[in-house]
């Protein structure tokens, strides 16, 4: 029972770098437009 236990915590533990790992990725994917626009914004308004 212990191997099913320990195979389960596995997975979940790599699930949630997966995880983190992707939302990281998208993150950084969006937030760069944005960091254009208000730059660009800030510049036209500056």
């Amino acid at each position: 029972m212990a191997e099913v236990r320990n195979t389960i915590i596995t997975v979940i533990v790599l699930a949630i770098i997966v995880a983190a790992f992707a939302v990281f990725l998208i993150s950084g994917t969006i937030s760069k437009p944005i960091v254009a626009t208000t730059e660009e914004l800030n510049r036209l308004a500056g």
